[in-house]
């Protein structure tokens, strides 16, 4: 679930109409590290340029009659601002690799192994 707050304006420059807009999303997210559901906020600006006509600039959005849909443009606008993993804090535990426990809520006691892949490296510190 997505909700998106924004503020900004429409102005007319010429055959041109430029929107501005200070944007936020909440969106209903799952951490990455602990599977735990969590509510991540994105704020972010869209600047984008729309016209009746086809232009020789490739970055305007097409619009026909007498109404402009800005939803096209605020949805990619949104996307691109996605993070790339969603992270529920910065000091997020994750999971326990052996057992699965969520780490933040408790430990689990498990002794985590050594990866083999370095065990070189660590040989090559003595």
């Amino acid at each position: 679930a997505v909700s998106v707050n924004f503020i900004g304006a429409l102005n007319r420059a010429g055959a041109r109409y430029l929107l501005r807009l200070e944007a936020s999303a909440i969106l209903a997210a799952v951490c990455d590290f602990c599977l735990r559901p969590f509510n991540h906020t994105i704020e972010f600006t869209v600047s984008e340029v729309f016209e009746k006509h086809v232009s020789q600039d490739g970055d305007v959005w097409l619009f026909s009659g007498d109404m402009i849909d800005i939803s096209e443009a605020l949805r990619v606008n949104l996307l691109l601002n996605f993070p790339l993993s969603f992270i529920c804090s910065t000091g997020c535990k994750g999971l326990c690799l052996k057992c699965g426990q969520n780490l933040n809520e408790k430990d689990c006691g498990c002794r985590p192994e050594p990866d083999p892949r370095f065990e070189l490296l660590r040989n090559l510190r003595r």
